[in-house]
């Protein structure tokens, strides 16, 4: 046989005489077939299944040579490595045709035996989700990427119960049978502990010797990809929001000064009329209660900047019960219980107040609907002896004010506890909600340092729970909020002869500011941008200035640096007003009894927030004075 293969070009140089021998060559030679004699093929087939495979053997196909008897080799039986039979004896030609047969097919099946291995590694190790089924839906393959997305509890699962809808599965199906791939269609599915899941497949029939048919399916898993994207939407939407905010308080506030205004302007006309008084100060108290509203809209879209002051809750509560029990209804009970100590936080008075008037209107469309039901609200002193996790946030240790909202309603759907504090999310109707509530609620909270917490069950009711650290010291009393109506100076009156410059772009207001200053005594020019407040300073010199920060063009502050370059020896007295401040690029920061701008601003200006009185603004014009050098320009 050497002799006839070496003819024919063959490499047939190694006989061995026993399988010790040729395993001992194996070690270092790579064989491509093996022509083996019946009687060592079953010790060649043991060697290998004993561990010997490692010297390169358990691959090697091979011819098995038979003897001319009653039994008959079978391969399948006798050695499943065989891919060709030589009966002895046999001629040259048989030697040959069977060697190529059995070449063929070795070449053959390590072609196969490649492309299966790249499957199969294509399978196992794809980052996306895969697995074979049967057309009922039973799994009878996975990888890890799938194992790790479903978390299937058990081997013998279908797929058909990580659908979310019948109606997906069974339209996959109808197709599947058309005998139509389907690519890329968005699924709603969960994993096996009821998670959501938002997930495009693509999925494909094919044959198969044992089962007959099975599927591929091929997952991909959007997710995360869509809760970001969902994050994305909700960033531009408060950026508008803010944006929109910015523009309306400054309007807002403008009218709101001119309103205010006149109100103290009559009230000085009417001065001993105890019944226009009284009526005036309903107008200011109507006008503070849309400057807070402003301030919150602010607050809430990060335009305001954020006023913490030290506030005693049980104070605050106490007096905001009556307004608190009017948003709640008549036919709702309402109850306030306090602790006999004080509750000093650190947080923004307004939008605290705020969060809580939200909270109890939520509470109240809760109840719509029932015969009856109550809203109850009560603080409390709680100390954490230790770190807890409330809606995925720590609190550290250390003493709390809590203040609890509880009412009897509707409660809050399983798998929505969340999503409340989503901006913009509501269960309300169009008319009735704007997704804004509990948003602005936990935007205050967290503002301070806190957390709100929620429990609830659908059908029982709902109780939110705002933790806010305590400000340490018990004894602290709390700073006196801002008032609009603040105490008057016995007249309204400038030094004589001042020559004051006042640029706003709002003209109503703008007309009105002139009209206090020349009844204060003033000499008053006005300008509607800082063009014009540039061309006049040109022309006439002015020993005060009132300009509006937000102008159009050239800001405030711009135009303020631009008189002070061009009269750099001369301080000039300025006050600055405006209706929405913290949006100045950074040029603003905020102190203590107002704000001013950093760069190139002397220490002697002055700031007053819109809406302010006629007394607030010559007061400041006064003060900016200082010690009554003139520092015309």
């Amino acid at each position: 046989m050497q002799r006839t293969l070496e003819r024919a070009g063959y490499d047939a140089q190694s006989v061995f005489s026993s399988v010790e021998k040729y395993l001992s060559a194996a070690s270092s030679t790579a064989f491509d077939l093996l022509i083996v004699d019946q009687s060592l093929s079953s010790e060649l087939e043991s060697a290998t299944k004993t561990g010997k495979e490692g010297l390169g053997t358990c691959s090697v196909p091979y011819i098995c040579l038979a003897k001319l008897s009653d039994e008959s080799p079978n391969p399948e039986k006798d050695g499943a490595g065989a891919l060709g039979i030589l009966v002895k004896p046999f001629s040259a030609k048989d030697l040959l045709g069977t060697l190529e047969i059995a070449l063929y097919r070795a070449k053959m099946e390590k072609r196969l035996s490649i492309e299966e291995k790249r499957y199969r590694e294509l399978f196992d190790f794809s980052l996306s989700p895969r697995c074979l089924s049967i057309p009922g839906g039973r799994i009878v393959e996975s990888n890890a990427a799938f194992r790790n997305l479903f978390s299937p509890l058990h081997d013998d699962f279908s797929l058909k119960d990580f659908f979310t809808s019948d109606s997906h599965w069974n339209a996959i199906n109808e197709r599947l049978e058309e005998g139509k791939a389907v690519q890329g269609r968005e699924l709603g599915m969960k994993d096996a502990k009821g998670r959501e899941l938002k997930i495009v497949a693509s999925i494909a029939r094919f044959d198969d010797p044992r089962y007959g048919s099975l599927l591929s399916w091929e997952f991909f898993d959007l997710t995360e990809a869509q809760r970001l994207r969902e994050e994305l939407m909700q960033s531009q939407k408060m950026d508008a929001l803010g944006k929109l905010a910015g523009v309306i308080a400054h309007d807002f506030n403008n009218i709101l000064t001119t309103i205010v205004g006149h109100a103290e302007m009559l009230r000085m006309d009417l001065s001993g009329d105890l019944g226009g008084s009284k009526d005036i100060d309903g107008i200011n108290a109507g006008a503070s209660r849309a400057a807070r509203l402003t301030r919150q809209l602010l607050g809430f879209s990060r335009k305001q900047p954020y006023k913490p002051k030290l506030v005693d809750i049980s104070q605050l509560l106490r007096e905001t019960e009556d307004m608190l029990k009017k948003l709640a209804g008549e036919s709702i009970l309402f109850s306030l219980s306090l602790p006999g100590a004080a509750l000093p936080v650190f947080i923004d008075p307004i939008q605290i107040e705020q969060a809580l008037m939200n909270l109890v209107v939520n509470a109240r469309d809760a109840l719509q609907g029932k015969p009856s039901g109550s809203i109850a609200v009560f603080a409390r002193c709680k100390t954490l002896t230790q770190a807890a996790i409330l809606r995925g946030r720590e609190l550290t240790p250390g003493d709390y004010a809590v203040i609890s909202v509880a009412d009897t309603g509707c409660g809050i759907p399983l798998g929505l506890a969340e999503k409340i504090f989503d901006p913009f999310f509501t269960t309300k109707g169009l008319q009735r909600g704007t997704g804004l509530g509990l948003a602005i609620v936990d935007s205050v909270i967290s503002a301070g340092g806190g957390i709100v917490e929620v429990t609830s069950q659908e059908g029982e009711g709902s109780e939110f729970r705002l933790w806010l650290p305590l400000a340490g010291r018990r004894d602290a009393r709390p700073e006196a909020e801002e008032s609009i109506n603040p105490v008057q100076d016995s007249t309204l009156e400038l030094p004589k002869g001042l020559s004051l410059l006042i640029v706003d772009d709002d003209e109503e207001l703008l007309g009105f500011l002139a009209y206090v200053a020349t009844r204060a005594g003033a000499r008053v020019s006005t300008a509607r941008n800082g063009g014009e407040a540039l061309i006049l300073a040109e022309k006439q010199s002015f020993s005060a200035l009132v300009i509006d920060v937000n102008l159009p063009g050239l800001d405030g502050f711009s135009l303020y640096e631009r008189l002070v370059q061009a009269y750099p020896a001369v301080t000039i007295p300025c006050v600055f007003i405006s209706g929405r401040m913290g949006q100045e690029g950074g040029k603003s920061s905020p102190h203590k009894g107002g704000h001013r701008a950093e760069k190139n601003i002397p220490e002697t200006s002055r700031f007053l927030e819109k809406p302010f009185t006629p007394w607030q603004l010559i007061g400041a014009v006064k003060a900016s004075l200082g010690s009554g050098e003139d520092h015309t320009i």
